[in-house]
């Protein structure tokens, strides 16, 4: 489980070469917004290709634009980094993501109600780390590791009603729109009907205060942010993750079907208080629909699955009784046992075969996890406990 993400690193290295790491863009871009120049120019993308690709793309090279497309504001959460050569924020940075997809594991955990012992709990934590999402995350530097970890850190600090804070955490979330909008949406909802005003009222000025300096330092760039996310929403083969199973027409109307028994579903469980199963099964919902209805996603795009430990977290002890609900739950866990096993198999076929392009993009090929694990948690599903998890426990 430790040396077959390593070797399938390496058979991914011919495709997507270790030095083009996602956080490149980010980095340089911010770099720009604190020097008060735009960064969603053709020629600061240019300049990022030159970083990112050794050369500026010519147009018949298929490769990702890597224009810079997150909101101006990203440049205070990572100013620390820009302050650093590129060198030394990579190492930084990685040694840093595995802390934090673990420690964002864990807060979930906590959010679930999944209470297992210390050696449960480091098993747990431990497939976490090693599945393939994971790992994609950390060799890319995707700067999703980090959001999913402030959103974590809010929905925890709101079920513990610590209300300042999770706004504030929540806000640095909004760095990334397409994985933070239905949530905050949601946590909105939530604070005005349980009148949790605090928690609505540092949202909301954390969010206006982060624009607005945003603003000071890049005067307008709202509209050159937003012309550039649409122009990288058309690139080829990035859509949200259902269109992409689908097709565009039938993708459209599942995901229209999905939203609408997203809603009901979240009507259903109303008014969820903290650290109630209800609350944790709202929440993976939200970002089980976040992950497959949100665009841009492609399978390259595998880090989002992050986003998904939650819903796996609630799924996994569930019991349901109905034959339907069998079904997904066996499709789900089917997905969710390749998610893990995945690169160990990869890697060991590997060793033996010599390399095969087929097998080095294999484990991206998983892209039925999300829609599985949102159309499981449409159905209400049981508290998950500590003996629902005995499978989990060691046989020595």
């Amino acid at each position: 489980m430790v040396a077959a993400p390593f070797v399938q690193l390496r058979e991914v290295d011919p495709i997507v070469r270790a030095e083009w790491t996602d956080l490149y863009p980010q980095w340089l871009g911010a770099q720009a917004v604190l020097r008060g120049t735009n960064p969603y120019t053709p020629a600061m993308t240019q300049e990022i290709q030159r970083g990112f690709y050794g050369h500026v793309l010519k147009p018949d090279e298929q490769w990702d634009q890597q224009p810079f497309v997150y909101p101006a504001h990203v440049a205070f959460l990572i100013a620390p980094l820009t302050m650093l050569p590129w060198w030394l924020t990579r190492l930084v940075t990685t040694l840093l993501a595995p802390v934090m997809v673990v420690l964002t594991a864990w807060m979930w955990m906590r959010i679930c109600g999944v209470k297992l012992d210390r050696v449960r709990t480091g098993i747990l934590l431990f497939l976490i780390l090693t599945s393939w999402p994971s790992i994609w995350a950390i060799r890319q530097l995707q700067p999703t590791i980090l959001v999913a970890g402030l959103i974590a850190g809010s929905v925890l600090l709101f079920a513990r009603r610590r209300d300042g804070w999770a706004g504030i955490l929540l806000a640095l979330a909004t760095v990334k729109p397409n994985l933070a909008a239905l949530l905050c949406v949601w946590l909105v909802i939530q604070a005005v009907e349980q009148r949790r005003w605090r928690f609505l009222m540092v949202f909301l000025s954390s969010t206006l205060v982060l624009l607005l300096a945003a603003d000071a330092v890049l005067p307008g760039w709202i509209p050159s942010w937003i012309r550039a996310s649409i122009a990288c929403s058309h690139q080829p083969h990035k859509t949200s993750q259902v269109v992409m199973i689908f097709g565009h027409e039938m993708g459209v109307a599942v995901t229209l079907m999905l939203l609408a028994a997203l809603c009901c579903r979240l009507w259903k469980i109303g008014a969820a208080a903290g650290e109630t199963a209800q609350f944790g099964q709202a929440v993976s919902l939200i970002l089980a629909a976040t992950v497959c209805l949100m665009p841009p996603s492609n399978g390259w795009m595998l880090y989002n699955d992050l986003l998904l430990i939650p819903g796996i977290l609630v799924l996994l002890p569930a019991r349901p009784t109905r034959p339907l609900e069998q079904v997904l739950r066996g499709l789900t866990v089917l997905s969710m046992v390749s998610m893990v096993a995945i690169a160990p198999i990869t890697a060991a076929i590997s060793l033996f075969v010599g390399y095969v392009p087929f097998l080095a993009i294999l484990p991206f090929l998983n892209v039925l996890l999300p829609v599985a694990v949102l159309a499981m948690l449409l159905f209400p599903a049981e508290a998950a406990d500590a003996a629902g998890w005995n499978w989990l426990a060691p046989a020595w």
